[in-house]
């Protein structure tokens, strides 16, 4: 017995006539007649009653048309869902991400993501790229927005934005009025940056950036995530490089300056793991692509920060 029988049957019940049933099924009325019998002999019991002009169900029929009709529906059901999962159309998707791509990538990426697939659960951690390389490893997540490089050859990295960095400062800092800083300027000032094995790629940048500059600054290693450590600076405590996509994280007690003269971009990629073969991160992968117009990441040149960013509401 299966799903043509099951509807050959269905199909006599609702015509109530053998010769209509089968020219809606387009096989022949002796055929289909034949296979009822089969169906019958299967089931041991008697499923139509029949007249020269007309069948109706039996007892045992309508009991069956009724199950067979559910279970057929059940199965419509189970077959859409799997194809809905192999084309990555429902599921769940682990995402870490860095506090940066809050304000960056993340934002329209997750819009257009979940417009075309409503039916995934996204499960969203902000974390250090040291913690999301731990949770890639480990299966606790499946992607990752993070700051390369981080020099591991079991991950499959891809960059989807560069830009610029910017100096947040506190409002009534002696600087916040300038239209650009240079680094020299906070010689000596605390620096507010994040603990080096967490953001190990975004530290060795700065200091490099000290470096060239020729800076000797006072490095106070601060919390995370992000907004927590602009509190710090908001506070008075220090002041911070952050990328310039930060700038909509807005706060009456913050003010972000250009940094004089500009230093490499600093890099945002997704992670993941190869042998990943989740139909769900592929899908998610392909929009954050189109997003981030990167059809094919590795050979196209960074992108440079163009991203229309919707401000981000005060965090305290």
């Amino acid at each position: 017995m299966d799903q043509r029988h099951l509807r050959q049957f269905i199909a006599v019940a609702e015509e109530h006539c053998f010769s209509l049933a089968a020219q809606r099924l387009g096989v022949t009325q002796p055929a289909l007649s034949r296979q009822i019998r089969k169906l019958e002999e299967e089931l041991g019991v008697q499923l139509f009653y029949r007249t020269p002009r007309r069948v109706e169900l039996t007892e045992a029929g309508q009991v069956f048309l009724d199950e067979v009709r559910q279970g057929l529906l059940q199965m419509d059901l189970a077959m859409r869902a799997a194809r809905q999962a192999g084309n990555g159309e429902v599921g769940r998707l682990a995402i870490g991400f860095v506090g940066a791509a809050t304000y960056s990538v993340l934002p329209p990426v997750l819009r257009a993501f979940l417009h075309r697939f409503p039916r995934v659960e996204l499960d969203l951690d902000e974390m250090t790229t040291g913690h999301q390389l731990e949770g890639l490893r480990e299966g606790r997540i499946q992607l990752g927005f993070l700051c390369p490089p981080v020099g591991c050859d079991d991950l499959a990295i891809e960059p989807v934005l560069a830009e610029a960095v910017a100096v947040a400062l506190p409002r009534g800092h002696r600087l916040a009025g300038e239209p650009r800083v240079h680094l020299s300027d906070l010689a000596g000032e605390p620096l507010l940056i994040v603990r080096q094995h967490l953001e190990p790629a975004l530290f060795e940048s700065v200091m490099r950036l000290c470096a060239e500059a020729g800076v000797s600054l006072n490095l106070l290693q601060g919390p995370n995530p992000l907004h927590l450590h602009l509190s710090l600076v908001a506070a008075g405590v220090g002041f911070a490089i952050v990328p310039a996509s930060v700038r909509n994280l807005r706060r009456p007690d913050l003010v972000y300056r250009p940094l004089h003269p500009q230093p490499a971009r600093v890099v945002l990629a997704a992670a993941w793991r190869p042998d990943d073969s989740s139909p769900v991160l592929r899908s998610f992968l392909a929009v954050t692509r189109n997003v981030t117009n990167r059809a094919s990441m590795p050979s196209l040149p960074l992108r440079e920060e163009r991203l229309t960013v919707e401000p981000v509401p005060s965090q305290v």
